[in-house]
């Protein structure tokens, strides 16, 4: 699914980009314990860097699909020189 996808950080701030998402993958280094990724209906986003006034990171709000979720991992690809998309999981 592809949409609108805003940011929301600490200080009330918002960040708007395009994101595309798919049901997060539960993996043994990926630090999730006895499911709940899957519990939580987490979602894996691929967010362009178009139009974002900051970075995604842990512990923001994010719209999305009229949901509000949080942010629970951001990692930017690649992680030196200009980024090509943002990494972010996020739950409700």
């Amino acid at each position: 699914m592809r949409g609108p996808i805003v940011f929301t950080n600490a200080d009330g701030s918002t960040s708007e980009g395009e994101g595309y998402a798919g049901a997060a993958q539960i993996e043994g280094a990926d630090g999730f314990k006895a499911g709940t990724v899957v519990a939580s209906k987490a979602r894996d986003m691929t967010v362009l860097p178009d139009g974002l006034r900051f970075a995604p990171a842990a512990g923001h709000l994010c719209d999305w699909a009229d949901v509000r979720y949080t942010v629970l991992a951001a990692k930017a690809v690649p992680e030196v020189g200009d980024v090509a998309f943002y990494r972010v999981t996020i739950s409700r």
